[in-house]
């Protein structure tokens, strides 16, 4: 992944002096994986909670990504309104994930699951790992490979069972009320209808306390864990490789001499960048 290569491949290149590194997760996106809420086994809330017992998101953090990302603890990075600690969403747990699964077809539920990915060699490699991991719950599962175009147009029409998402900048979090919003809304990817959700971004949409903005979010945070409509692995580290005599990506210190925010995943100011450029003073005298 993006990760992976961030901490092998670019911290060699920086260690031997070849590039400048830039690396942040201030305020980033979270990294995740997204249900579809409309298809069997995970239109039910058991299905759901079996495929994220099933995953070990720690493996996934230390042998994909170089165990260079945090952990997340939901959708909020901890600099965001609404971040918790623990929002509830199940744990890892191997032995309960496959007692469940067994419990699903013993009620004739459908456990076959389709998880879909770029063509990118890194997520091919990462979703090989989950394929194993839900696999050994007693999930029978096929991966799909798509160029990144087709996924998304896939995504829109709802054709996907499992797929890997990242969003949620570390912005307000009404930002997030479009994603996340039920009663019909065509860009809930997730397909999730949940009155707690849409009542709760409507009040942190509506109601001008911070107070009241906060504990909204919060539910919301918590109605996405206990319900399990995504599966949230880990805070998105960004990254910004320059020529080793490139300097000031993040910008020049704030007027009160404050140093710059560091957050890279919107993208950088430029108005700070400077080269460190030998002067040439010609041949010896």
């Amino acid at each position: 992944s993006a990760s992976g290569e961030i901490a092998s491949t670019m911290a060699q290149l920086k260690a031997a002096d070849a590039i400048n590194l830039i690396v942040s997760q201030d305020q980033t996106e979270t990294a995740y994986y997204m249900l579809n809420a409309t298809h069997e086994p995970f239109d039910t809330l058991e299905g759901r909670v079996a495929a994220a017992q099933a995953i070990d998101r720690e493996r996934i953090i230390r042998e994909a990504n170089g165990g260079l990302p945090t952990p997340a603890t939901g959708p909020y990075a901890p600099d965001v309104l609404g971040f918790l600690e623990d929002n509830g969403a199940p744990k890892y747990d191997l032995d309960a994930a496959k007692a469940a699964v067994k419990k699903l077809k013993d009620a004739g539920k459908n456990t076959n699951v389709r998880l879909m990915c770029t063509t990118n060699p890194s997520s091919i490699r990462q979703w090989s790992m989950v394929k194993e991991m839900l696999e050994s719950a007693g999930f029978t599962v096929e991966l799909e490979v798509e160029v990144q175009t087709e996924l998304i147009s896939r995504v829109i029409g709802g054709d996907f069972d499992l797929v890997a998402f990242r969003s949620q900048q570390g912005d307000d979090p009404d930002a997030n009320r479009i994603w996340w919003f039920g009663e019909g809304n065509l860009v809930n990817f997730g397909r999730f209808d949940d009155p707690v959700i849409n009542e709760n971004l409507d009040i942190g949409r509506t109601n001008p306390d911070p107070a009241a903005r906060k504990k909204a979010y919060e539910e919301v945070n918590r109605q996405l864990g206990s319900q399990a409509y995504n599966v949230w692995l880990f805070f998105q580290p960004w990254a910004v490789a320059m020529a080793p005599n490139v300097h000031g990506v993040v910008g020049p210190d704030l007027p009160n001499g404050d140093e710059p925010g560091a957050r890279l995943a919107n993208g950088h100011s430029l108005l700070g960048l400077w080269i460190d450029n030998a002067v040439d003073e010609g041949p010896a005298a």
